[in-house]
C-alpha cells in the first residue's frame, strides 16, 4: 500500500510495523506514477512523499529525514549526484537509489562512487525489483545505524571514562608490563605532590615506594601480569618526602588474546585510618596489658583452690565458674588483639612449623572438655596428620569454632571435631547438632561483630571468633566454609594445604 504525502514532519526511524517512508525525487508527474504503481505491488508498507525539485529536496531532508531516498538521475538543471553529494553531507545516513533512463556500467560505478547503495533503469522497474532494492537499502542503513550507534557508545564510555579518571580523588596509575608509569590521573598527581605527569611518566613505579614495602609492590604487579589481582598497603610514594600509607590495587588490563597489556594500580591514601588504627591498636593493647595481670591471677587461684578443695565442697562449682569466666575473658581479649591487627596491618602473622594436625585438635578437645565436664566432645582422626602449619594459631581456629558449636549446638548432643588429612590437604570438620543458621545469614557470618541470634547458652559474645577463624584460614592459604540444614545440624569445615 502506498501513501503519497506532500509534507511529513517525523523522527528518523519508523516504529515497528509503521510504513518505510521514501522520498521520491523526479520531476517527471508520469515517472512518478510508474513508481507510486510498482510501490503498489511490491507488498511494502511505504508512505511516499515525493518532489521534483532536488535542491528543494536536500532541504527537507535535512528538516525531516527519511529512511530511503529514491532519485532520477536526469533533471533539467543538475543530475542525481548533485543529491548524492548532499546526501552525504547530512549528519544522518539514508541510502539512496538512483533510477536512470539506460543501463550504463560507466554511470553505475559513479553513482556508487558517490554514495548510491543501488541503481535501476527505468525500463526494467518492476514491482520484484523495486522491493528488492528497496529492502537491500533497509538492511544497509540498519547496518550503518548500528555501526553509528556503536561508535557513538564507545565515544561516551570513552569520554565517561575520562572523567572518572580526571575526577577521582584516588590515584588512578597507567603502567606498562615492566611497571612503568604511563600516565597518572589529576588525583594521584595531587597525592603524590607532582607538579604534572611529566615529572613521572617513565619512572618505574616500585622505586617510588619505600625500600620495606618495594617487594610486596614488585608482587602486587607480578600478581596482575599473571592475570589476577595485587594488593599492598605500605609507605607509598611521595615526591616531597612526606610519610603516606597507600592501600593499592594492581590490576590487569587485557588485550582481545586474554593476555594483560597493561597495569592499573588505583591507590588510595589510608593515612588517617592508618593512624586510627594504630591508636586503637595500642590502646587496646594498654587494656588488654592491664587486664592480663588480674586475670591470670584469677586463674592462678582458682587453680590453687580447685586443688585444694575437697571434691564434694560446695565450693568447687563456683571455682569452675571463676575459671571459665577467665578462660573466656582471655580468649575476649586474644580475639581483639587479633582483630586490631589484622585492622592495621590487613593479615594476621603465622609461623608456620612442623604439626601433627591430629595431636592439635586432641589437645583443643581436651582443654575444652575440660572447662565443660557436662558436655560431650569427641575427636575423630583421620589418615596422616603431619603438615606445616603455625600450631597455636590452628589451635585457636579450631578452638573458636569448637566453642562456637557449643554456644550453639544443643546441650545433650555431642560435638563432634573430625580432622581428615589426605593427599596434600587437611580438613578439620566440626559439627553440632541444634538449630540451623538461617541462609540469609550465611553471608555475613565470618564478618568482625557478627553474632547469631540461635545461641542457646547464656554467655554474650562480641562477634569476633569466627572472623579470626577466617582469618587464620586464609593466612594459612586455606578456606573456610559452613553448611547448615534442619535435621543434620551445623558443620564448619577447615581446608588447608599441607605445606
Amino acid at each position: 500500500m502506498t501513501t503519497p504525502h506532500p509534507d511529513l514532519d517525523y523522527v528518523s526511524n519508523p516504529r515497528p510495523g509503521e510504513p518505510v517512508r521514501v522520498l521520491v525525487i523526479d520531476d517527471d508527474e508520469v515517472d512518478r506514477e510508474l513508481v507510486r504503481r510498482a510501490f503498489a505491488k511490491s507488498g511494502l508498507e511505504v508512505t511516499l512523499i515525493e518532489d521534483d525539485d532536488p535542491i528543494a529536496a536536500l532541504e527537507r531532508l535535512r528538516r525531516s529525514p527519511v529512511e530511503v531516498v529514491l532519485l532520477d538521475y536526469q533533471f533539467p538543471r543538475h543530475d542525481g549526484l548533485v543529491v548524492l553529494r548532499g546526501l552525504r553531507e547530512l549528519d544522518v545516513f539514508v541510502p539512496a537509489i538512483v533510477l536512470t533512463g539506460h543501463e550504463d556500467t560507466a554511470l553505475a560505478v559513479e553513482l556508487m562512487k558517490n554514495g548510491a547503495v543501488d541503481y535501476i533503469a527505468k525500463g526494467a522497474l518492476t514491482p520484484q525489483r523495486l522491493a528488492q532494492s528497496v529492502r537491500h537499502a533497509l538492511r544497509l542503513r540498519a547496518s550503518e545505524l548500528a555501526t553509528r550507534a556503536a561508535q557513538e557508545a564507545l565515544r561516551a564510555s570513552e569520554e565517561f571514562s575520562r572523567r572518572i579518571f580526571e575526577s577521582s580523588h584516588d590515584g588512578i596509575i597507567v603502567l606498562d608490563l615492566e611497571g612503568h608509569i604511563l600516565s597518572i590521573s589529576p588525583g594521584g598527581l595531587r597525592l603524590l605532590g607532582a607538579a604534572g605527569p611529566d615529572q613521572l611518566r617513565g619512572r618505574s613505579w616500585v622505586d617510588l615506594w619505600s625500600s620495606a614495602h618495594r617487594q610486596e609492590v614488585a608482587g602486587a604487579l607480578a600478581e596482575a601480569l599473571a592475570g589476577k589481582v595485587g594488593r599492598v598497603v605500605g609507605l607509598g610514594p611521595t615526591l616531597d618526602g612526606a610519610q603516606m600509607w597507600w592501600d593499592v590495587i594492581v590490576s590487569p588490563v587485557l588485550a582481545a588474546s586474554g593476555k594483560p597489556e597493561r597495569l592499573v594500580a588505583t591507590a588510595r591514601d589510608v593515612t588517617e585510618q592508618r593512624r586510627q588504627a594504630e591508636f586503637e591498636q595500642q590502646l587496646i593493647g594498654i587494656v588488654s596489658h592491664d587486664l592480663r595481670n588480674p586475670l591470670s591471677a584469677m586463674l592462678t587461684g582458682a587453680s590453687l583452690l580447685s586443688e585444694l578443695l575437697p571434691p564434694d565442697s560446695p565450693l568447687a562449682e563456683i571455682v569452675q565458674r571463676i575459671d571459665r569466666s577467665g578462660q573466656r575473658a582471655t580468649r575476649l581479649i586474644r580475639d581483639l588483639l587479633d582483630f586490631t591487627q589484622v585492622r592495621a596491618s590487613g593479615r594476621l602473622p603465622i609461623d608456620p612449623q612442623p604439626v601433627e594436625i591430629h595431636e592439635v585438635c586432641r589437645q583443643v578437645v581436651d582443654e575444652v572438655a575440660l572447662n565443660h565436664p557436662d558436655r560431650l566432645i569427641v575427636h575423630q582422626p583421620e589418615g596422616d596428620g603431619e603438615g606445616n602449619w603455625d600450631p597455636d594459631r590452628l589451635a585457636q581456629a579450631v578452638g573458636n569454632l569448637v566453642h562456637n558449636a557449643l554456644s550453639y549446638g544443643l546441650s545433650g548432643t555431642p560435638v563432634t571435631v573430625r580432622s581428615v588429612c589426605h593427599g596434600a590437604r587437611a580438613q578439620v570438620l566440626v559439627h553440632n547438632m541444634g538449630p540451623p543458621i538461617p541462609p540469609e545469614s550465611i553471608p555475613w557470618l565470618f564478618q568482625p561483630f557478627r553474632r547469631g541470634e540461635q545461641r542457646l547458652d547464656r554467655e554474650r559474645s562480641i562477634g569476633l571468633g569466627l572472623f579470626i577463624v577466617r582469618e587464620i584460614v586464609d593466612a594459612h592459604g586455606g578456606h573456610v566454609a559452613v553448611r547448615s540444614a534442619a535435621g543434620e545440624g551445623t558443620t564448619f569445615h577447615i581446608e588447608l594445604p599441607r605445606a
